[in-house]
C-alpha cells in the first residue's frame, strides 16, 4: 500500500498548528492591549500615579507582554502534561 499521502499531510498539519499558535498569540496581544488601561490603573492606582507602572501600553509593549504570557502558559501546559493532573486530595 502506498503511504506517500501521509508525508504530504504532515506540512499541512504543521501549518494548521502554526496558524492556531499565531491566532492565540494575536488574541493575547489584543487582550493585553485592550485590558491593560482598564485593569492596571484600577488595581494599582498608586503605582500608576507615581509612574512606577504605565497606565497604557503601546503595541510593541503589548506584544512583549503577550510573549511572556504565552510562554508562561506553554510552560504550565508542558508541566501538566508531564506531571499529570493534580489530585487535590479528591477521592472517587
Amino acid at each position: 500500500m502506498n503511504k506517500k499521502w501521509v508525508f504530504a499531510l504532515l506540512p499541512v498539519a504543521l501549518l494548521i498548528k502554526l496558524g492556531l499558535a499565531l491566532w492565540v498569540y494575536w488574541v493575547t496581544v489584543l487582550a493585553v492591549w485592550f485590558l491593560w488601561p482598564w485593569v492596571v490603573p484600577e488595581l494599582l492606582p498608586g503605582f500608576v500615579s507615581q509612574e512606577m507602572i504605565v497606565g497604557s501600553l503601546s503595541w510593541i509593549t503589548s506584544m512583549k507582554v503577550a510573549i511572556v504570557i504565552v510562554l508562561i502558559g506553554l510552560g504550565i501546559r508542558l508541566a501538566v502534561s508531564r506531571l499529570g493532573e493534580p489530585d487535590f486530595g479528591e477521592s472517587d
